[in-house]
């Protein structure tokens, strides 16, 4: 199967908080019927060159990314996730977002 949406989930070191935020992430989109994506885990150190390689549909951050420039990619805190406070609400909004991306996908 071809992974339709990529999704960085990024934190301050790319490691434990990124991991429990994808993993998190994961298990609520596949929820919302959202079965075809990829979770790539990341510092913010790192972002912007992951952006640069390769464009994801969304990217979900614990850290602030106010000083990067993320070229108009749309972005979701992740603080919910991690709080586990309004989730199912958090997941629905990106299932959402994510659905109205699914047109890109569809041959004319």
């Amino acid at each position: 199967m071809i992974n339709k949406f990529r999704i960085y989930a990024v934190c301050g070191s790319g490691v434990a908080t990124s991991t429990l935020l994808a993993n998190r992430l994961k298990t609520g989109l596949e929820k919302e019927g959202i079965v075809s994506f990829v979770i790539m885990e990341c510092s913010i150190r790192d972002l912007e060159r992951f952006v640069q390689n390769s464009r994801p549909d969304f990217i979900i951050y614990t850290t602030p990314l106010d000083a990067l420039d993320l070229k108009d990619i749309k972005i979701f805190s992740g603080l919910p996730i991690l709080m586990n406070k309004d989730t199912a609400l958090l997941y629905k909004e990106i299932a959402s977002y994510l659905k109205t991306r699914e047109s890109r996908f569809i041959l004319k």
